[in-house]
């Protein structure tokens, strides 16, 4: 079974956003799904029977990461619309619209739109420390994924509250979220939200210390199955701070390509359908920080679990260094900083625009760079 939201007639088809194999296909019609739905949207029912013997059984299965559900055809049709809905919506707030409680008298020190650094007695129980000034619209049928930049002391406890206002009142809660440290720590996924409705963060605290307090994300939830798009995951350091990763296998055949998204304030991943049109293998990199991105910089703790995610990947496929290409897609608002202890021989530059900063900080013994100029 297919399942395509595009319902617009005027609109060119593309893709598939989910199938379900309850028999499995023959040999055209694999090919078929090979051009039309992407890896980590297949599905295969409980029922599904697979005969692994054939090459090209084998080669989908691989390239297009199938996953067996233990449901039935009608509830595998549900857990598509579920999960593997078409687009995706990220986004954060940011230090600027925090609303820190008037009875914190301890020390406040601002890093520009970083964070902001509280430090000082907090109190014996716990008492609201800063909420913010927006809210967070509830789209239809949409979980959300909520990932916190804070850090703090051992000392301090910190609990976070939410509220779900009702549409068009804000006095209307119609449920308080109460989440534990430990639960915000790991990340909090929030469903069966009220459509069109808002939803209110506080942060709560106790103890006496410093509280390191940056972004508040929140992004459509998959449930598990991905972040922002199917098979994609968020590399975090102990500060908390992320980056966001997608491998899509492509047609197993090199090269590997890389792509680093450019500035983007909307959090998510760029230039999807652009590396997808190459059919080889691709991973995509997004930076979720700041105002489009913080040029990933990072701690080389984070630095080290992105360059180790990229080779775990290449091993995967079964390439070696001189398979592996690098698009940077660099803008002149953006500064890109990336270093890597990879034999790098394949730089790719994406601009668009005339101006631009560009420092890369490579360990290679020889490197082919193409410049290629987008004309606005």
């Amino acid at each position: 079974m297919l399942s395509s939201e595009n319902s617009d007639a005027n609109q060119r088809f593309r893709l598939f956003h989910g199938v379900v194999i309850n028999d499995w296909p023959d040999k055209d019609e694999l090919l078929f799904l090979m051009s039309y739905v992407d890896a980590y949207r297949v599905i295969m029912t409980k029922s599904a029977e697979v005969n692994y013997k054939y090459d090209d059984v084998k080669y989908f299965m691989k390239a297009r990461q199938v996953r067996r559900v233990d449901l039935s055809l009608s509830e595998s049709v549900d857990w598509v619309e579920k999960y593997l809905f078409e687009h995706q919506i990220g986004s954060k707030l940011d230090i600027s619209t925090l609303e820190l409680t008037p009875k914190f008298n301890g020390a406040i020190e601002y890093h520009g739109f970083d964070y902001v650094n509280l430090n000082g007695n907090f109190g014996d129980d716990y008492e609201p420390l800063y909420s913010y000034r927006w809210g967070i619209h509830l789209d239809p049928n949409r979980g959300l994924d909520l990932w916190a930049e804070l850090t703090k002391d051992i000392t301090v406890n910190i609990r976070m509250v939410a509220y779900e206002m009702t549409v068009g009142n804000p006095f209307d809660v119609r449920r308080r979220f109460v989440i534990n440290e430990d639960d915000l720590l790991k990340g909090v996924t929030l469903s069966d939200l009220v459509p069109n409705g808002t939803l209110n963060i506080t942060i709560e605290a106790k103890g006496f210390g410093q509280l390191k307090v940056g972004a508040f994300h929140y992004r459509w939830s998959r449930f598990g199955i991905g972040a922002y798009l199917p098979g994609g995951i968020q590399i975090s350091d102990s500060n908390r701070e992320e980056l966001s990763f997608l491998f899509n296998p492509g047609d197993l055949k090199p090269p590997l390509n890389v792509y680093f998204s450019g500035y983007r304030m909307a959090e998510g991943f760029e230039g999807y359908y652009m590396m997808r049109s190459m059919k080889a293998p691709f991973i995509l990199i997004a930076d979720p920080r700041l105002e489009g991105g913080a040029f990933y910089f990072g701690s080389k703790e984070l630095e080290n679990k992105l360059i180790s995610k990229i080779q775990e990947k290449l091993d995967w496929l079964g390439f070696n260094d001189n398979q592996l290409i690098f698009f940077l897609g660099v803008q002149w608002e953006l500064l890109v900083h990336f270093t890597m202890d990879l034999n790098l021989n394949h730089i790719v530059l994406l601009l668009g625009s005339q101006f631009f900063m560009l420092v890369l900080l490579l360990k290679m013994n020889r490197l082919t760079v193409l410049v290629l100029f987008q004309h606005h």
